[in-house]
C-alpha cells in the first residue's frame, strides 16, 4: 500500500497548458496596451514628434495625393500607415501608424521566443520585454520605418523557424515574401533576419537524414533563402559602406550609451547592458550543454528543433554582445551605431525568454515535477519586472517641434518662388519646410544649381552675436541685395529666408577666417 502511495506520489501531476484563446486574448492586450500608451505619447504634441517627424506625413501626403512616395525610401513601412492617414489626416495617421505597427511586433516576438523557449508563458515575456522596452518606445517616436522593420524581420525570422522544422511548398513561399516585404520596408530588416536565422540553417543542413524524409524542395528553398541573404546583405554593405567604415572609434564608452551626446547620452534603460548580461548567461549555458550531456537532458536540448533553437538563441547572444563592445561609435546622431544599439531590447528579450525557460526546466527537474508546472511561475515574476521596470513615457534624446518654429516655417509660405530650391543645414528644420511650404529642400547646396536656390538658416546656425549675424544685419539695408527675410515670432534672426546672391554679398563681408564654417554649409 505504500509503494503504491510512494508511484503516485512520484507521478507528473498533470498540468493545463494555456489555450490558445488565452495566449491570443493576452498578445492582443498587450499590444494595444503598447500602442494605446506609445500613441498616447505623440499625441501630446500636435506636431510630429521627433528629428525626422514632418518626413513620414510628407510621403503619406504624397501617397494620398500622387499614388507614390514624394522622396525615395523603403515603401512598404509607408504603404502600411496610409489607411491611418486616410481615415484622418497625415499627422494623425502617421502617429497611429507608427504606434500600431510598431507595437504589432510582440506577436512575431512571442513567436520567435516560443520556438527559442519551448514555453508559451517565456513567449508572452519576451513579447513584454520587445512592446515595453525603451528601445521599441523610442523607435515609435524617432524611427518609425526601423521600428516597423523590427516587426517584419521578426515575422520573416518565425516564419523562416517554422519553415526549417516542417518545410512545405506554402511555407517556403511565405517565406520568400516576407524577405520581399523586409527589403521593402527598411534595409537593415531582411538581412537582420536572415543573418540570425543563419545558424538554423546550416543545423538544419547538417541534418541530411531529416531533409531526406521531407523534400527535395526543402533544400531547394534553403539555398534560395542563403542566395538572397547574400544578396540583400551585399546591397545594404554596399550603401551604407560608408558608415560602416566608421562603425568603431579609438574612445570606448563602457557605460554603452546608445548615442553619446556632448552634454547628455542616452541610455535607453541600459538595454545594450542588460543584453549583453542575458547573452553571457545564455553563452555560458550553451558551454554547459556542450560539456554536460547530464545538463543536456535535464535542459531537453536534445533534438534537432532544439538544437536549431539553441544555434539561433546563440546568434541572437552574439549580436547582444557585439552591441555592448565599447568601441562601437556612440557619438554621430546618424550614424549606423545609433541606430543598431537602439535594437538591443530585440536580443535582450530573446536570451531572457530563454534563460527563463531553461530556469524552469533545471529546477522542475530537480524536484522531479513538469517544466510547464513552474514556467508560469517564473514568467510571471519576470513579467511583474518587466511592467515595473518599463517606462511610461521616453524624453531622452525626443526632438520636438517648437510652437514658434513652426509659426516662423507657416510664415515662409507664398515666400519661395515656384522651382526655387531651398537649403537648410538642418533636417528638422528641412522636412518641417516642405511640409508646410510644399517647397523643394535640400540639405546641400552642391543638389541645387546656384542661379535656383536660397537659404534658410535658424539662430543655432548664425550664433547669436557672430560676425554672422552682424552681416545679416546689414544686409538688410543694402539697397543692392534682396533683403533677408525673418519670420520667427521672438527673434528676428531665429529663422531667416535669404536669396542666393544675397548669401554670397553676405559671405564676402565676413573675414576671410570666419568664412569658411558658412560656406562649408555643415549640416545636422
Amino acid at each position: 500500500m505504500q509503494a503504491q502511495a510512494a508511484r503516485v506520489r512520484k507521478q507528473p501531476m498533470k498540468v493545463r497548458a494555456w489555450q490558445p484563446w488565452a495566449i491570443v486574448a493576452t498578445l492582443l492586450a498587450l499590444a494595444a496596451f503598447v500602442a494605446w500608451r506609445r500613441y498616447a505619447f505623440l499625441a501630446e504634441s500636435p506636431f510630429p514628434l521627433g528629428i525626422d517627424g514632418y518626413f513620414y506625413p510628407i510621403q503619406l501626403r504624397s501617397i494620398m495625393e500622387t499614388g507614390w512616395l514624394d522622396s525615395p525610401a523603403s515603401p512598404l513601412a509607408f504603404f502600411l500607415m496610409v489607411p491611418f492617414a486616410w481615415a484622418t489626416d497625415p499627422i494623425v495617421g502617421a502617429k497611429l501608424g507608427a504606434a500600431v505597427w510598431c507595437a504589432a511586433a510582440v506577436f512575431p516576438a512571442y513567436g520567435v521566443a516560443v520556438r527559442l523557449s519551448g514555453f508559451r508563458t517565456t513567449g508572452l515575456v519576451a513579447a513584454a520585454l520587445v512592446g515595453l522596452c525603451h528601445g521599441g518606445f523610442y523607435l515609435t517616436i524617432e524611427f518609425v520605418k526601423n521600428g516597423i522593420g523590427i516587426t517584419v524581420a521578426l515575422s520573416l525570422l518565425w516564419l523562416l523557424l517554422r519553415t526549417l522544422e516542417a518545410p512545405s511548398r506554402g511555407r517556403w513561399l511565405s517565406c520568400g515574401a516576407a524577405v520581399v516585404a523586409a527589403s521593402f520596408t527598411h534595409k537593415i530588416a531582411a538581412p537582420l533576419a536572415l543573418l540570425l536565422a543563419a545558424p538554423a540553417i546550416l543545423v538544419t543542413l547538417r541534418n541530411r537524414q531529416q531533409l531526406s524524409r521531407n523534400n527535395v524542395l526543402g533544400g531547394t528553398a534553403t539555398f534560395i533563402v542563403v542566395a538572397t541573404f547574400i544578396v540583400v546583405a551585399a546591397v545594404a554593405v554596399r550603401a551604407g559602406w560608408s558608415e560602416l567604415r566608421i562603425l568603431f572609434s579609438s574612445r570606448a564608452y563602457w557605460d554603452l550609451p546608445a548615442l553619446a551626446l556632448p552634454r547628455k547620452s542616452l541610455m535607453m534603460g541600459h538595454e545594450p547592458l542588460y543584453g549583453a548580461i542575458a547573452a553571457i548567461i545564455i553563452v555560458l549555458g550553451a558551454i554547459g550543454l556542450w560539456l554536460s550531456p547530464w545538463l543536456r537532458q535535464r535542459l531537453h536540448v536534445v533534438t534537432v528543433q532544439q538544437r536549431v533553437a539553441l544555434v539561433t538563441t546563440l546568434a541572437f547572444a552574439a549580436f547582444a554582445l557585439f552591441l555592448a563592445v565599447p568601441w562601437l561609435d556612440a557619438a554621430n546622431p546618424q550614424g549606423l551605431t545609433f541606430r543598431l544599439r537602439i535594437l538591443a531590447f530585440v536580443p535582450l528579450a530573446m536570451c531572457t525568454a530563454v534563460a527563463v525557460a531553461w530556469l524552469a526546466r533545471f529546477v522542475a527537474s530537480m524536484f522531479e515535477a513538469p517544466p510547464v508546472s513552474l514556467a508560469p511561475a517564473i514568467a510571471s515574476v519576470a513579467a511583474a519586472a518587466v511592467l515595473w521596470w518599463s517606462p511610461a513615457r521616453i524624453e531622452e534624446g525626443v526632438v520636438v517641434a517648437h510652437p514658434a518654429m513652426v509659426a516662423a516655417i507657416t510664415g515662409l509660405q507664398d515666400q519661395v518662388p515656384a522651382g526655387v530650391f531651398v537649403i537648410v543645414p538642418e533636417r528638422h528644420i528641412a522636412f518641417m519646410t516642405a511640409w508646410y511650404t510644399r517647397a523643394r529642400v535640400r540639405l546641400r547646396p552642391e543638389s541645387a544649381p546656384e542661379t535656383n536656390r536660397m537659404r534658410l538658416v535658424t539662430l543655432a546656425f548664425i550664433g547669436v552675436g557672430s560676425a554672422l549675424e552682424h552681416a545679416i544685419n546689414v544686409a538688410r539695408s543694402e539697397p543692392s541685395v534682396i533683403a533677408p527675410l525673418g519670420t520667427h515670432p521672438l527673434h528676428i534672426n531665429g529663422l531667416v529666408l535669404i536669396s542666393e546672391p544675397t548669401w554670397n554679398w553676405i559671405l564676402q563681408t565676413l573675414p576671410p577666417n570666419l568664412r569658411a564654417r558658412p560656406l562649408a554649409w555643415p549640416t545636422i
